[in-house]
């Protein structure tokens, strides 16, 4: 960046208190922030890029549609024009780092914040109504809770900083998540339980869970009972007299219908639990009532059509 000046001739002189500068875009436009203040920011053009600022020590941001800001400090004086020469910047590659690392996208759209949700679903900011399905919003910085309620009652609720210098985006969905619904399906009772049928997801739970329990239970009596078996077989392996050997035998015999007894009660266990499993299984891929979530897409932020009033898609969205 190269800074020179020249003389303000005498119909051009602003106040004592005022000065100008002229900026050298490497794009068709920017917007450019005055001492951080990032809620009124200046848009400029190749065309019209001169802009009135106070005399005296001004930190500039210029803010450019897909590359990185270029903030720079200067001395404006009432006697000159600043032209300053803008290097061609760093363009970001993807759609998180032009959230993350540009101020583009929070100047266009004149809020540091967006909340997009379902869309019949109320929107809440500290307990306020700021909208429906979404919401672009202008706050100081810091930490809010944010909540969105449906019709039928059922909400979502959720934390965000919220800085003055970069849009903030939340997603509070209420409705089940396609992807995610499927995958905590595989969980006894986590289907019913992420739709909303809580009832069913807590029986789905208890039933998986108590007869899944039982048939680990009743394997531990079966590996107890071929213990007891394989001792008893040793022990008449080794008799040394007649009557031992018999008494060996006939507890081999007894301990061998045990070991089948109880083998036959763990299979009827593991049977009951992998039929409650299957059972609720189905009915937790059931899909909701009135559908999955419609994820609306976060790359319309990005790039807006911006003009003096702001970005084009405003209007449209807040009508929704």
């Amino acid at each position: 960046m190269l800074i020179a000046a020249r003389p303000v001739s005498a119909h051009q002189s602003p106040a004592d208190t005022l000065g100008q500068m002229s900026l050298r875009l490497p794009t068709d436009s920017a917007f450019v922030v005055v001492d951080r203040d990032f809620r009124n920011p200046i848009l400029v053009t190749r065309e019209d890029s001169v802009i009135t600022l106070p005399v005296g020590e001004r930190h500039i941001t210029v803010a450019f549609r897909d590359f990185w800001d270029q903030p720079f400090i200067t001395e404006v004086t009432a006697d000159t024009i600043d032209v300053v020469y803008l290097k061609a910047p760093q363009p970001l590659k993807t759609s998180r780092a032009n959230l993350l690392s540009s101020s583009f996208p929070r100047l266009a759209w004149r809020s540091n914040l967006t909340i997009h949700s379902d869309p019949d679903a109320r929107i809440y900011v500290d307990d306020e109504q700021v909208g429906v399905s979404v919401a672009h919003l202008d706050l100081p910085a810091g930490t809010y809770s944010i909540h969105a309620e449906r019709p039928n009652g059922r909400r979502k609720s959720t934390r965000i900083s919220v800085r003055d210098d970069r849009m903030s985006v939340a997603e509070v969905y209420v409705k089940p998540d396609k992807i995610v619904f499927f995958g905590r399906a595989l969980l006894p009772g986590g289907g019913q339980t992420y739709r909303g049928d809580y009832i069913k997801g807590a029986t789905a739970t208890v039933a998986v869970l108590g007869l899944g329990t039982g048939a680990l239970l009743a394997n531990r009596h079966v590996i107890t009972a071929r213990e007891e078996f394989r001792q008893a077989q040793w022990e008449y392996s080794i008799a040394t007299d007649e009557q031992t050997a018999w008494d060996r035998g006939n507890q081999t015999e007894i301990l061998a219908d045990r070991v089948s007894d109880r083998l036959r009660t763990r299979n009827i266990w593991l049977g009951a639990a992998a039929t409650a499993y299957i059972v609720q299984l189905v009915d937790a891929l059931w899909p909701p009532r009135d559908g999955f979530r419609q994820r609306i897409s976060s790359d319309y932020l990005l790039s807006p059509t911006v003009g003096p009033e702001g970005a084009g898609l405003r209007l449209q969205l807040e009508l929704n």
